[in-house]
């Protein structure tokens, strides 16, 4: 008799339970007969007491990445004939600067090479990814398609090649993988689209010869039981003839558009497909315990000399529900119409933002690259800060994401997100993405409120005003105003995790950051709002918690010996201190040139820089890239150029298609921590392209706020268009001819009274009745549509 899924998830309950009992008593009597049980014991004392340990979000989100690691460390080691993925071949090669010892370590993971691309069509929650040599994961932490070309007989691997750079065509997401073999040009082309309803990621593989006579080549798409962070569970595969697809874990998976001329499936012990292409007596289906399962589709074909040779196929990128249906939906599908279809819906979406120009073809192909990418991860109600790792939701990443959409102009979008935070906060009042994380609500109502300075939209923020109010109660009631006033700790949010990259529970001032600024905020929307009692309650409770802030970090500045500030009280200096830079940007609750901040800085780049980018040394041990861009904000703000150093840096560790992993490895140029494509990475770039560009200040507007000097060169044009701001949408042209150069605009301004343009060089005006020139920089009046200057 069938048991219920209630019954039968009782059972397995209870079984997890007793086995979870039996391993901690014997763990436990093994742990004190040795010296491990005083080391874990120790592990406790090493941040400080908090009532959140570590958010069981994270552990929740991290065991399968455990779990994999440990299979990835026996699998890989035992399958070294296999056709592996990049970044493992590349780890596990002694000759490679990418080796990673693997020893004492139970877990193998990739450390060297985190990188990837998404792709997926607009208006869709899901994304697939492709790594570097055109590994293509349709699903979610899914398996993986790989394609292999044969000539004369020798196999070749792009997993194996040294260079192959990607593109990203006309910055949107439809990727070129392209190499090159003897006489034949290979392009794996890839894109995501909508079919029948149907999420799918779609790859056309392009196989061009250039040599002399007829030539006969051999194309292999395999369906591979890896991605990019490792082994993926291919339980089962076959093909069916009748539909031209692979069925992979009983759902229908990876449908060719042409009949292919031979197929093979293999398992763990058989070997790699791969091994297999010759063999006399091929198998159209495999099942693998070990869910190592493999399986191959060869097209053969001959040409000549100039002839092109094309092969699609497309995989949704959900498991199908109803395999009928699934199997049915691509009768008629035209890879070709349905790629041109996508690139005009990409163009169309895009023309609808802000539009940028810069004379740098690399800057501004990373801005309009990552533009498009920060749509590809709106998931609808909220933006999603990666495709694979982190494929999952955070209010802090959001506050960044959510932001750069409402500054590059889809203030639709960005309300859309907005609106479901109420959804997200409990009855308590805390905004809750993962539990322990005391800068949520800060983020939460910081965004909140920055929509509305944005766009002025009254109802938004009455809408938003009741879950505002609630969270400031959370705020209030979790400072720890009990604690003696002599205690550096008195008014501050307990301990907690945070982000991860601060390093154990601590009393972070980034946590009180982001609640000072949240307070500040709701003070401002009760006030927008007429509530005027609301809002000098929470100017006062703003003055209370500054100047518990405040006497805090004077005493670690007596305690230290210099103005610059640790990451929380009582600490040493040390990569936590990251955080600071919160209180410049985004929040400007310092001055652009306090002097604390800028002593911070330089503290940084003292015990935390790699080259020219901040290296975190706690967790992500690499060179982080939106921690890099927060830095140079912060410089920028102070109207430091030399932020240009780290700018560039970050535009150097770009992949090439203008992707960027968490962190990047110091000797590898690889993602070494995180997700490959970093949504917050994207956002914080997207925010300091347009801060370079123009920056609202007080009551007027920046413009090139450190200009750069081959920004200005003779023939250069800067341009920009359809850009929200607080004073109201701008639009405006600079053009160089020569030594004289013209900056004209048709911005719609209501809170800016002027412009101060900066330059990199002594001007004098031209042309502009009233505008005023000062060494390198020029003031006008707003209602001054054009003004022309001359090199001094």
């Amino acid at each position: 008799m069938s048991r219920s899924p209630y019954v039968k998830r009782s059972i397995l309950s209870a079984a997890f339970s007793k086995v979870a009992a039996f391993f901690k008593w014997g763990a436990g009597k093994i742990l004190k007969q040795s010296r491990a049980f005083d080391y874990l014991g120790a592990l406790e004392h090493i941040g400080r007491p908090s009532d959140v340990i570590f958010p069981k979000e994270l552990i929740v989100q991290g065991a399968p990445l455990v779990a994999k690691g440990v299979l990835n460390y026996n699998t890989f080691q035992y399958c070294r004939d296999w056709v592996l993925p990049f970044w493992a071949r590349r780890q596990m090669d002694p000759g490679s600067e990418s080796f990673v010892p693997r020893a004492f370590s139970v877990l193998m993971v990739n450390l060297t090479h985190r990188n990837w691309t998404a792709v997926g069509p607009l208006e869709t929650d899901v994304e697939a990814v492709i790594d570097p040599r055109g590994l293509l994961t349709p699903t979610y932490d899914g398996w993986s398609v790989d394609v292999w070309v044969e000539v004369d007989g020798k196999l070749h691997i792009p997993s194996c090649m040294e260079d192959i750079a990607q593109t990203a065509e006309a910055n949107i997401p439809i990727i070129h993988t392209p190499f090159t073999i003897g006489r034949f040009l290979v392009d794996l082309e890839c894109f995501g689209a909508m079919h029948d309803g149907i999420d799918v990621v779609v790859q056309q593989v392009k196989v061009k010869y250039t040599g002399d006579g007829k030539k006969e080549v051999a194309l292999h798409i395999s369906v591979r039981p890896f991605n990019p962070e490792g082994v993926s569970l291919v339980r089962s595969v076959e093909y069916g003839p009748r539909n031209q697809c692979f069925v992979v874990n009983g759902s229908p998976a990876l449908f060719f558009l042409e009949p292919p001329d031979r197929v093979d499936c293999s398992d763990l012990h058989s070997g790699d497909v791969s091994l297999m292409l010759d063999r006399t007596a091929p198998q159209n289906r495999a099942s693998c315990r070990a869910g190592m399962a493999t399986a191959v589709a060869t097209f053969r074909t001959t040409l000549v000399p100039g002839e092109e040779k094309v092969i699609p196929f497309a995989c949704p990128m959900r498991p199908a529900k109803r395999k009928r249906r699934a199997r049915r939906s691509f009768k008629g599908f035209d890879a070709k119409t349905s790629r041109d279809g996508v690139e005009s819906a990409w163009r169309e979406r895009l023309s609808q933002g802000i539009q940028l120009r810069v004379p740098e073809e690399r800057f501004q192909n990373c801005c309009e690259a990552n533009l498009a990418y920060m749509h590809l991860f709106d998931d609808g109600d909220h933006i999603c800060p990666g495709p694979l790792t982190y494929h999952h939701y955070w209010f802090r990443d959001s506050a960044y994401s959510v932001t750069a959409l409402d500054r590059m102009g889809y203030t639709d979008q960005a309300r859309a997100k907005l609106l479901g935070y109420p959804g997200r906060q409990r009855r308590d009042g805390y905004f809750l993405s993962q539990d322990g994380e005391w800068d949520a609500n800060g983020q939460a109502i910081w965004t909140m409120v920055e929509h509305y300075r944005l766009t002025g939209e009254e109802d938004f923020l009455s809408q938003v005003y009741p879950s505002i109010k609630a969270g400031i109660g959370w705020i209030e009631k979790r400072r720890m105003t009990h604690l003696d006033r002599e205690d550096p700790r008195c008014g501050l949010l307990p301990a907690g995790f945070s982000a991860e990259h601060f390093g154990p529970n601590d009393f972070y001032y980034w946590d009180n950051f982001w609640a000072l600024a949240g307070v500040r905020d709701a003070a401002e929307a009760a006030r927008a709002l007429g509530h005027e009692g609301e809002a000098e309650g929470f100017d006062a409770l703003y003055r209370a918690y500054l100047e518990d802030v405040e006497r805090a970090i004077q005493r670690d500045a007596e305690r230290l010996g210099r103005p610059a500030v640790p990451a929380a009280p009582g600490r040493r200096y040390d990569s936590g201190m990251i955080g600071i830079m919160a209180a410049g940007y985004p929040l400007q609750l310092f001055d652009p040139r306090n002097e604390r901040l800028l002593d911070t800085i330089r503290c940084l780049q003292e015990v935390s820089f790699f080259e020219d980018g901040f290296f975190q040394h706690m967790f992500h041990t690499g060179v982080n890239i939106y921690l890099t861009c927060q830095i140079a904000q912060c410089m920028l703000r102070a109207g430091d150029a030399d932020a240009w150093r780290m700018i560039d840096y970050v535009l150097d560790l770009a992949s090439p298609t203008d992707t960027w992993p968490e962190a990047v490895h110091p000797i590898t140029r690889g993602g070494c921590m995180g997700d490959g494509h970093h949504g917050w990475a994207a956002a914080d770039w997207l925010l300091l392209a347009r801060n370079l560009l123009f920056v609202e200040a007080d009551d007027h507007l920046t413009v090139t706020p450190i200009a750069r000097d081959t920004w200005y060169q003779p023939g250069a044009t800067i341009a920009v268009d359809k850009a929200p701001t607080y004073r109201g949408n701008v639009a405006f042209e600079i053009t160089v001819q020569g030594d004289e150069i013209t900056f004209s605009h048709t911005c719609t301004l209501t809170r800016a009274k002027r412009f101060e343009w900066h330059l990199p060089f002594d001007v004098v005006v031209a042309e502009g009745e009233g505008a005023v020139a000062e060494g390198k920089r020029v003031f006008f009046d707003a209602g001054l549509k054009q003004v022309k200057v001359r090199r001094a």
